[in-house]
């Protein structure tokens, strides 16, 4: 078995992995950069994919020159971009492969198809797959869909089944016991490959490594935003978290409906994710509503008065403090907003520990600040396990080959450090560089 490394590994975005058994191999996951795009008007949908490959933004889709094998099936784990944001772009490298995904995950890539300008060839085999589904893939794979807990509905552990063993593919996840839309993590399923001795090899997650704590429930961050709304009367609530994550909407959606207000969803991507979710039935509206299109959340925002804001409550775009997204150009008088003294921002996510994201926010965050307005923060839980989390996650799947990604090197070593504190021994911990094969 041969892992390539296309992306992902020296960094917190555009993930990419092949795994090859004989003659065969498949890929999995066709991610973002999203910090590349940070900063510039860029319009994705009209950018090639060399352009693309140009400021970094996706994988080195070169490196597949390397692979000798035929691919055979493309997976994806979960819809954030930096796991599926670049599929439109890559597609046409695997002609004759089928796509797999779970339902929420292909709702957004068949998005994604429709706004894309540069790519006019036909669009993939696209299958959809449930939890629990083992799908046939070449004469050398069977991939297995894992329900996983995390910030977006649909996620999915992917274990590989493969003659040589089974390869897991383990990033973005949390253990949840009380989740609020999204699935549990089938611990029970982890358990049985570990103890029948199967895990090849895995990769997982580094995003919170240096975290000893276990990462807290959903159910945590919907009881502080439902007291936090509860107790701004006659206030302005502003709220900005990710697009993606349904459930934490979910739950700002019915706090406003509860004291009253009338909840408007505003930005481009807050109307893309929301188009995905209702169609699949995962989030109820209830009266509010999604503006999309600059000219429509300008209007919006032009009936808002310092007199009638306690009748309205936003849930915006901007949560990391994105160039041209709804809460940046508000917060830059660029939309028809007046901050004032009355007006409370609560950011329901933290910063992505990137540098251009964390400076990004702390931009916004200041900018806010000036302007009168109340900043209102740790209203949020991750999406990805802890450090400890890992240790546990560890030591039920009991992996031959440990190989963490999904963060730079520093994680990667305090990963390293971890699993050698739990029992493993140095020479199981693979540190893969992007474009690195390591057979195992």
């Amino acid at each position: 078995m041969e892992i390539t490394a296309i992306g992902g590994f020296d960094e917190i975005g555009k993930n990419m992995t092949v795994v090859a058994v004989g003659d065969e191999a498949i890929v999995i996951d066709l991610g973002l950069h999203v910090e590349r795009l940070m900063g510039e008007d860029y319009d994705i949908a009209r950018m090639s994919r060399s352009e693309m490959l140009s400021i970094g933004a996706i994988p080195d889709y070169r490196r597949l020159d390397g692979i000798k094998q035929k691919i055979v099936g493309v997976f994806v784990s979960h819809g954030h971009l930096d796991h599926v944001g670049a599929g439109t772009k890559l597609m046409g490298l695997f002609p004759g492969a089928p796509f797999y995904m779970t339902p929420f995950t292909a709702e957004i890539f068949k998005r994604q198809m429709e706004d894309e300008v540069k790519y006019k060839g036909k669009g993939p085999d696209l299958r959809t797959v449930t939890y629990g589904s083992k799908v046939s893939c070449g004469k050398n794979f069977v991939v297995e869909f894992i329900a996983a807990a995390h910030s977006i509905p649909d996620h999915a552990i992917l274990a590989v089944h493969t003659h040589e063993g089974v390869f897991l593919y383990a990033l973005d996840w949390r253990f949840d016991p009380t989740p609020v839309l999204s699935t549990k993590t089938n611990i029970n399923r982890l358990q049985q490959l570990g103890d029948k001795g199967l895990v090849k090899g895995v990769i997982y997650d580094t995003t919170r490594i240096e975290r000893d704590e276990p990462t807290q429930s959903e159910s945590w961050a919907k009881q502080k935003i439902e007291e936090m709304i509860a107790g701004l009367k006659g206030e302005g609530i502003i709220a900005t978290t990710f697009a993606s994550h349904i459930g934490r909407l979910q739950t700002l959606i019915d706090a406003g409906e509860r004291q009253k207000r009338k909840v408007l969803l505003l930005g481009r991507s807050m109307e893309k994710y929301m188009d995905s979710a209702k169609a699949l039935k995962l989030i109820n509206l209830r009266r509010a509503s999604v503006w999309g299109r600059s000219k429509t959340v300008e209007a919006v925002l032009r009936k808002i008065t310092p007199n009638n804001k306690s009748e309205f409550m936003l849930i915006t775009t901007g949560n990391q403090g994105e160039p041209g997204s709804i809460l940046d150009r508000m917060s830059r008088g660029v939309l028809p907003y007046t901050f004032t003294r009355d007006d409370n921002i609560l950011f329901c996510s933290e910063a992505i520990p990137t540098p251009v994201n964390l400076a990004c926010r702390k931009e916004i965050e200041g900018s806010i600040r000036s302007r009168g307005a109340h900043v209102h923060l740790g209203l949020h839980v991750s999406g990805h396990a802890s450090g400890g989390d890992i240790d546990r996650f560890l030591k039920i799947v009991k992996p031959k080959n440990l190989i963490p990604a999904h963060g730079g090197i520093e994680k990667l070593i305090r990963a390293r450090k971890r699993a050698e504190a739990v029992g493993f021994r140095e020479e199981q911990v693979h540190l893969l560089h992007d474009g690195e094969a390591l057979s195992i």
